[in-house]
């Protein structure tokens, strides 16, 4: 796995722990001169306080773009002494994008703007089926470089990614969790789907698969998210890592 920014490489190794969607890396693995303490810290309730990193290229500053725990809580043991990344940092498999014809997003005109659409669901809630549609508004900031965040209402804020199709650059593939996802617990949700936008123009389309999980034996739901995007104003969605 590489994690990258600005074309340059910031991490690079074979044994990264995936949690929660982020590849964390050993921080041996990390080119140091790339990276400066932050102030920042933030408190994840089952991982414990997290503490930042600035990424620096050249004279380009990435603020808290990186993120590690230097003292996570008994579950999540298994990153102590690792490093992750967001905020348009990529990180992927080079390999893997080459075997799908895929490329990280390098010609997809940014996805930031307010989207607006329909959010239809099917839910099981205590053994009783039932459905609901009807409008909803989200806000998507495109970090660069394939990173994304969302604001989706009622779901919370979503990070995630997404990747180019070359051979049809016009469209991308997405997919995103929130960042309260807590697998243990399976509470959480998980959004999937594909962006059409047209280059050099506010138009663009989204389609895709909401799935969100309140707990064991809690609700469970399905739902079909459909937006068009209206403006490309700046938003920065937040997650507390």
């Amino acid at each position: 796995m590489k994690a990258t920014w600005k074309g340059t490489v910031l991490a690079e190794s074979d044994d990264t722990v995936v949690v929660e969607g982020n590849h964390y890396f050993p921080a041996a693995a990390l080119r140091r001169e790339h990276f400066r303490d932050s102030a920042t810290h933030t408190v994840c309730p089952w991982k414990g306080t997290a503490s930042y990193y600035d990424v620096v290229v050249g004279a380009e500053v990435n603020r808290d773009a990186a993120w590690y725990y230097p003292a996570p809580k008994p579950a999540a043991a298994n990153i102590t002494g690792r490093v992750a990344f967001w905020k348009g940092v990529q990180v992927a498999a080079l390999v893997l994008f080459v075997l799908l014809g895929a490329d990280p997003a390098a010609a997809l005109d940014s996805l930031t703007g307010t989207w607006t659409g329909t959010l239809s669901c099917e839910s099981i809630d205590d053994g009783f089926r039932g459905q609901v549609s009807g409008p909803t508004t989200v806000e998507i900031d495109d970090g660069g470089g394939g990173g994304i965040g969302l604001v989706v209402p009622s779901v919370g804020n979503m990070l995630g990614s997404y990747v180019v199709d070359i051979e049809h650059p016009e469209r991308a593939v997405l997919q995103v969790t929130t960042c309260e996802l807590t697998p243990i617990q399976a509470a959480g949700a998980v959004l999937h789907g594909e962006f059409k936008t047209k280059p050099g123009s506010v138009k663009a389309t989204f389609a895709g698969t909401l799935i969100v999980l309140d707990g064991p034996g809690e609700s469970t739901s399905l739902c079909e998210l459909k937006l068009k995007r209206i403006d490309t104003s700046s938003l920065t969605p937040i997650c507390l890592l």
